[in-house]
């Protein structure tokens, strides 16, 4: 149901004319997001490693499109829920947190204009996905604007969720949790 619902949605901007349709094109999505290489999503689907990574880069850019996926941190109401949830799950011992964030290398091919820079620590190329979370593992924030070179903290300066805190817009008993390098 939740495929369908994402497809439906995403469908419209993924158009068609591909060699592969939208659905195909989200299962290879879903499977890459997942951790899959694109050697499984090849023999899964029965397509070439190019036509992958075409339909994975249409993908994320038609879910981007379609998806909002920035935390509105005026919005008190949502983070108090938001914040509820935390201390449920953690019986009581999480409060004010109003989400959980952690960075992802998400593997892309070589870009042909400043490739180097998109050559990540962990030995492939790829973008620094930033991504926010609440209790239940609903995503609440994702950002993909820095390149696979740059570190976390760097990222999550330049996300729009990072720059609205580092302004100040998120009320001061809510807090994120991630690793040291979102100490800041």
């Amino acid at each position: 149901a939740s495929f369908a619902r994402l497809l439906a949605l995403i469908e419209p901007v993924v158009g068609g004319g591909q060699r592969i349709d939208a659905a195909v094109a989200l299962s290879i999505t879903l499977r890459m997001l997942c951790g899959s290489r694109s050697c499984d999503a090849e023999d899964i689907h029965g397509v070439g490693e190019t036509t992958v990574l075409r339909a994975f880069e249409r993908c994320l850019n038609a879910i981007d499109a379609c998806i909002p996926m920035h935390m509105d941190v005026s919005d008190e109401q949502m983070l108090r829920r938001i914040a509820a949830g935390f201390a449920t799950r953690s019986d009581g011992v999480l409060t004010g947190i109003v989400g959980a964030v952690d960075g992802v290398h998400v593997r892309i091919r070589k870009p042909t204009v400043n490739g180097a820079s998109y050559w990540c620590r962990k030995g492939f190329y790829s973008v620094n996905a930033q991504c926010v979370v609440a209790s239940d593992r609903t995503i609440l924030s994702l950002s993909t604007a820095c390149v696979g070179a740059s570190h976390d903290a760097t990222a999550w300066a330049a996300s729009s969720l990072g720059r609205d805190m580092a302004a100040g817009l998120m009320p001061n008993w809510a807090s994120l949790v991630g690793d040291d390098a979102y100490s800041a």
